[in-house]
């Protein structure tokens, strides 16, 4: 008996030194994981700083939109990023010439720009697109939009050339418009994107070329070629600009695609409203379609009446 109880309590003390040692092990690989739970904890406030630090940075960079509302008095943008940081943007630019008589010409530029991805990259390839089409203007003197667009083409290849010269698929998607208050004359231009233009409730599209600034130029041997399209503006005609960031959203009762063709038929249905009717308009009819869903891409649309 006595035998019995010696062996159960040997028993006993070897299973009580195991369930320390286990407990030991336990509290080190608590401790472990607490450090891990730290480190990553300061790494993720150190990534959202950053991050909010860049769309402070973005935010400088890119024009306020009273920018807009300076030179196109009747205008809206809608402008929704997907994430904290935008691969879409906006940008406008006042030229001003003048003319052997004295008189001064004035040409106001404004651009709907969608670079590849969102977010962090997206944000960076937009920073480089705001830059470059201030570099065509200010530097190369560029009027026409057709002749931006070329130099933001070699602009954008020349930025983004690596050193064994593989082609890059980073690219922009964009539309641009000039336009001359005196002669009421609208250039566009566009690189995949269109201009709408709605003149009493019909709607005109001009199409853009059908490919992108820079991209993966592989289907693409020939010298890019962007044509000028010149337009006479009539009073009260609207035109809008625009990513594509509107018509892919997923949503509905069938979770499917806004679609091209509802996008037309909103901006026509809403034309006849003013712009801050419009604007308001298209928020909501955003928002009531996505509900639930998640966004998907940075959305941008700019509409200006004349």
């Amino acid at each position: 008996m006595e035998r019995i109880v010696e062996n159960r309590t040997e028993e006993i003390t070897q299973q009580n030194e195991q369930i320390t040692t286990q407990n030991k092990h336990i509290e080190k690989q608590q401790t472990e994981l607490q450090i891990k739970v730290d480190e990553l904890t300061v790494r993720d406030r150190d990534i959202t700083d950053s991050i909010n630090y860049a769309r402070r940075i973005q935010a400088s960079v890119l024009p306020p939109k009273s920018d807009v509302i300076s030179l196109f008095p009747k205008s809206f943008i809608f402008f929704r990023p997907k994430d904290v940081l935008s691969g879409d943007f906006y940008w406008v630019h006042k030229l001003e010439k003048t003319n052997p008589d004295g008189s001064i010409e004035e040409r106001k530029l404004i651009a709907a720009v969608d670079c590849t991805g969102h977010g962090v990259p997206g944000a960076l390839m937009a920073i480089i697109g705001n830059n470059l089409l201030n570099h065509a203007v200010g530097e190369y003197l560029c009027k026409t939009p057709g002749r931006i667009l070329h130099i933001l083409e070699e602009g954008l290849k020349s930025a983004m050339r690596s050193e064994n010269e593989v082609k890059q698929p980073d690219g922009m998607d964009l539309a641009l418009l000039a336009y001359n208050d005196k002669t009421r004359i609208l250039e566009y231009a566009g690189a995949h994107n269109p201009l709408f233009l709605i003149r009493n409730r019909e709607l005109k599209i001009y199409n853009g070329n059908k490919y992108s600034i820079g991209g993966n130029m592989k289907r693409f041997n020939m010298k890019k070629e962007f044509i000028n399209h010149t337009i006479e503006i009539l009073p009260e005609d609207k035109v809008y600009i625009f990513s594509d960031g509107f018509a892919d959203q997923f949503g509905g009762a069938k979770g499917r695609k806004f679609m091209a063709k509802r996008f037309r038929e909103l901006l026509v249905t809403i034309s006849n409203l003013p712009m801050d009717k419009q604007l308001s308009v298209v928020e909501k009819t955003f928002d009531n379609w996505k509900k639930d869903y998640a966004q998907i891409d940075d959305v941008l649309i700019i509409g200006i009446e004349f």
